[in-house]
């Protein structure tokens, strides 16, 4: 069922609030496969940052709702990281959550007695404990002795200073967060002093590689995109291009065939598939098949996901919105090919060429300011956490805040599903 914005109950020192804004952030290893995630939220359209009142409500909405769908980790070892005021951590609201998959974010400021306390006991339940911004604390710092986890901010922290916090007694042993990693530059850096996660916006970043031109199975792909975008809805001809492709054909079959999937007969040839499809669903499930074949393996499996769910919310936004609903489709292939240059290392403005797309989607993903273009910054807010310039964003395209909310977590309950079923 999709998820509601949540609601904040009354009582217990907590403010109402009608919607809560979520967004996720993944946490990557050296590898660049996924650890884990930040949940980034902010309690109401109101509240710039959280103060004390909204902070907490806020923090009761995500620790209530962490496991539900929107946030859910589905993957074996993987962990949310949620941020806990003092107060939640006193009223014990980390136990909303299970132990073995969450990371309880404090402050290095944090020094109540009572609170250290609380999270002594946590610790001992299986909970991890992260010291959000360590700057060298007290190597007699109780906190210290509780986190088994240190993040560390590496873009406004000069080198000198995040070596000197990585050497320092008290960082050893623990495990090493590099935070706001915002380029490649800062990975290969924090890399290179032994950070072992990594959080931020730089696997999004495309490292554009002089002279590299798509290869003949890429434009093979491409092309089957174009057949998407310029043959109506002939199902037999599109089970016909699928069938040419070994690979897709196999996997199509084995996702309808899936367990998840459920069906009472086996599929048994392309053509079955396709007509049970319908050409809507057949066109969703190719177009991120092809996404995730392109990508070269060393990416980030993160990339195509976040391609998927920019898709979905720019297409939930614009149908819920009557001023932009006849542009739905084109805002969803906006979202699913925004990150195809992170995706080949090719600048958006060459791919484009090869994508049978109107001139308004191919302006926007070639970087050119039009209609379009801020929509694909409202994901972005939701994937950075910069509510802010969603704010602004709304009033611009004269979107309600609310809508963006409950689409967004929308978005992300079906991405999870379908990325699963479809790709995994």
């Amino acid at each position: 069922m999709p998820d509601t914005p949540c609601r904040t109950p009354t009582g217990h020192g907590f403010m109402h609030t009608e919607y809560t804004f979520f967004g996720r952030q993944a946490i990557l290893d050296h590898n660049q496969d996924t650890w884990g995630f930040e949940l980034l939220y902010r309690a109401s359209a109101d509240a710039q940052s959280a103060d004390y009142s909204d902070a907490d409500s806020a923090t009761l909405q995500v620790a209530a709702s962490a496991m539900s769908s929107p946030q859910r980790v589905d993957r074996h070892g993987q962990f949310l990281l949620i941020n806990f005021t003092e107060t939640s951590i006193l009223q014990g609201l980390p136990y909303v959550v299970p132990a073995d998959a969450t990371v309880i974010q404090v402050p290095e400021t944090l020094e109540s007695p009572d609170a250290l306390d609380q999270l002594k006991g946590m610790k001992e339940q299986g909970y991890r404990v992260a010291l959000d911004g360590f700057t060298n604390s007290e190597p007699d710092s109780p906190l210290l002795g509780i986190a088994d986890t240190l993040i560390i901010d590496v873009k406004d922290i000069d080198e000198t200073t995040v070596k000197t916090l990585v050497n320092a007694p008290q960082a050893q042993g623990k495990n090493l967060i590099a935070k706001r990693v915002e380029d490649k530059e800062r990975f290969a850096f924090a890399k290179g002093l032994g950070f072992p996660l990594f959080q931020g916006y730089f696997f999004t970043r495309p490292e554009i590689v002089a002279n590299r031109r798509l290869s003949s199975n890429e434009i093979s792909r491409f092309k089957l995109l174009k057949f998407l975008e310029k043959n109506g809805e002939d199902l037999q001809a599109l089970a016909q291009a699928i069938a040419t492709d070994v690979s897709l054909s196999y996997r199509l079959l084995f996702y309808l065939n899936s367990p998840g999937i459920g069906l009472p007969n086996k599929v048994n040839t392309i053509m079955q598939a396709v007509a049970m499809l319908g050409w809507r669903k057949t066109g969703l499930w190719l177009r991120l098949a092809i996404l995730t074949d392109i990508a070269d393996k060393s990416k980030p499996s993160e990339l195509p996901f976040l391609s998927l769910n920019r898709a979905k919310f720019l297409e939930m936004v614009a149908l819920k919105s009557p001023s932009y609903t006849e542009r739905s489709d084109s805002l969803f292939l906006l979202g699913l090919f925004s990150l195809l240059d992170a995706l080949l290392d090719i600048p958006l403005a060459e791919i484009v060429d090869h994508l049978a797309l109107d001139a308004q989607v191919r302006e926007a993903l070639a970087g050119k300011n039009n209609t379009l273009s801020p929509w694909l910054d409202l994901a972005v807010c939701f994937e950075t956490g910069d509510w802010p310039r969603l704010d602004t964003l709304a009033q611009v395209l004269t979107l309600a805040p609310e809508t963006l909310a409950e689409c967004y977590a929308d978005a992300l309950s079906w991405s999870n599903t379908f990325f699963d079923l479809a790709i995994e």
